[in-house]
C-alpha cells in the first residue's frame, strides 16, 4: 500500500479480512441504543429496562446514552417474545434463559422460534387442561400440563438430556 492509499483510506492502513473475520466484524458492527432495539423488536425501552433488572437479559455495553445493545440482546428479547406468546411466566422464562448462551439462543430462534414448541389448544380432546408441547426432536414431542411447569419437574435437565440422546448417532 502506497502513502497515497492510505491517506485514501484515512490515514490508516487497509488490512484483508478473511470471510471468518468478516462476518465476525459485520456482527460486532450491529449494534443499536436502547430506542432502535426497542424499535426493532417491538418491546418498549421500560420494558427492556425491567427484563435487565430482572436478569432475564444482560446489561448494554456502557452507560446512558451512549449505552449500547448487540445483535445477542436482540436475540434475547425475541425468544422471550415467542415465550412470552406461550403464556410462560417470567419465572419460568428467566430459567429457560440462564440455560442457554448465545448460540443456544440462536438455535431455540431457529427451531420453530421456540425451545419449548407450542401451546396445545384446551377443547373436548384436552378435557379443557392447558399443555406445552416441548420438541425434543424432528417427530418427536414430550407433552406437560401447564400445571406441572411450576418449576418442581426436572424438565430442563429432562428435554436436555432427551435432546442429546435423540441427536446423537
Amino acid at each position: 500500500m502506497t502513502s497515497k492509499d492510505t491517506l485514501a483510506a484515512g490515514g490508516r492502513q487497509a488490512t484483508t479480512l478473511t470471510a471468518g473475520r468478516a462476518r465476525w466484524y459485520a456482527a460486532r458492527m450491529e449494534r443499536y441504543r436502547l430506542a432502535e432495539l426497542a424499535a426493532a423488536t417491538g418491546v418498549s425501552s421500560r420494558t427492556i429496562r425491567y427484563y435487565i433488572a430482572e436478569g432475564l437479559l444482560p446489561p448494554p455495553e456502557g452507560v446512558g446514552p451512549a449505552a449500547v445493545y448487540t445483535v445477542a440482546q436482540r436475540d434475547r428479547l425475541a425468544l422471550i417474545a415467542t415465550l412470552k406468546e406461550r403464556y410462560l411466566p417470567l419465572r419460568e422464562i428467566a430459567q429457560r434463559l440462564k440455560e442457554l448462551d448465545d448460540a443456544g439462543v440462536r438455535a431455540a430462534l431457529r427451531a420453530d422460534r421456540t425451545p419449548t414448541g407450542a401451546t396445545v389448544p384446551s377443547g373436548a380432546a384436552s378435557g379443557g387442561e392447558r399443555w406445552e408441547r416441548i420438541t425434543l426432536a424432528d417427530g418427536v414431542e414430550l407433552h406437560v400440563r401447564a400445571d406441572r411447569l411450576d418449576g418442581t419437574l426436572p424438565l430442563a435437565a429432562l428435554v436436555r438430556a432427551a435432546r442429546g440422546m435423540l441427536t446423537e448417532g
